[in-house]
Order: C-alpha cells, then sequence, then structure tokens
C-alpha cells in the first residue's frame, strides 16, 4: 500500500506538471497572437492594388485606453483558386488574410485583429462571391495610440506571400 500511495503523490504532481505547461504554452500563444508586428513600408506595397470595400462600425475605447475598432474589409472581385483536399475538388474563393494596420515613413505597425462575419451584408459586396469572414474586430493599444493618430491601414497578403497596404483614409481617434 506505501507503494501505491507514494504512486498516487506522484501523478497528481505529475498532472500539475501538465497542467502548469499547458497553461505556459497557452499564454505564449496567446502573446504571440497579440504581438505587434512591423513590416518596413515600401513603395511595392501600394502596387497593383485591388478595389477595396471597407466600412467601420464601430470606434470605442476600452477601460485600458486601448482602441477597439469594428467593421468590414474586403478586396472587391478578388479570389484565389485553392484545392480542397476534404472534397477532392479545386474551387475559387476570397483569401482573408488581412491585418488593421498604421504606418509612418518607414514602417507599418500590424496590430492584432480578429475575422469575423460581418454585422450586416455589404450592398457593395453584392457580386456573387461570398465574403463570409469580411468582418474584422482590432484593438490598437494604447501605448500605439499616437502611430494610429494618423490614418488607418489595411494590409493584406496574398496565398503567395504578397503584401498589399490600403490607405483608408479615416483618422482614428477616440471620439465616434
Amino acid at each position: 500500500m506505501p507503494a501505491i500511495r507514494k504512486l498516487e503523490d506522484k501523478a497528481w504532481l505529475a498532472a500539475l506538471i501538465v497542467l502548469l505547461v499547458i497553461a505556459g504554452l497557452i499564454g505564449l500563444a496567446l502573446h504571440e497572437r497579440n504581438k505587434i508586428r512591423t513590416i518596413p513600408c515600401s513603395a511595392a506595397l501600394q502596387e497593383d492594388l485591388y478595389e477595396p470595400v471597407f466600412r467601420l462600425d464601430s470606434l470605442r475605447e476600452d477601460a485600458g485606453g486601448n482602441l477597439v475598432i469594428t467593421g468590414l474589409f474586403a478586396e472587391k472581385g478578388v479570389t484565389y483558386s485553392y484545392y480542397n483536399f476534404g472534397i477532392g475538388a479545386l474551387g475559387a474563393g476570397v483569401y482573408n488574410r488581412y491585418r488593421l494596420a498604421c504606418a509612418d515613413a518607414d514602417t507599418v505597425y500590424e496590430f492584432p485583429t480578429l475575422l469575423t462575419l460581418p454585422a450586416e451584408p455589404d450592398p457593395r459586396l453584392q457580386d456573387g462571391i461570398n465574403y463570409k469572414y469580411a468582418g474584422f474586430s482590432a484593438v490598437i493599444p494604447a501605448a500605439c495610440r499616437s502611430l494610429a493618430g494618423e490614418s488607418l491601414y489595411v494590409i493584406t497578403t496574398d496565398p503567395a506571400g504578397r503584401n498589399r497596404l490600403y490607405d483608408l483614409g479615416r483618422q482614428v481617434s477616440g471620439e465616434r
């Protein structure tokens, strides 16, 4: 019996260690997801742009002074070919890889952006293409609000890895 008791004590300790490791990995993943990334600003980012559709739904300040922005963004009429391994068929669809950003003369600052279903469909996107996840929610941290004071941008990445920077021409402030 004492040997079983020692084994039970070690099992609880092992379970506790596993839980702490899992919690640490989740914390690391959340930290990485919420990290502000930077890209060098170049003229190539603003070449070969598509027609953007942008709608700002809400802009509010949370309790920590962060700006929380929700809205809709899509490159109208742009689809990319893909292969669906689940059904074994070729298809074409929207590639939703975009982030809210701000920029200065040398650097583009990408903010954590969560793609969502739009609150309501946009009549400008009634062209037969499924823009299902054209909605977004993004947070500009309080420490970066001075960067966001000038203009709001969206940076997109296509399946080949090419970035495009869209100047939305919207002033960002704490009021709406």
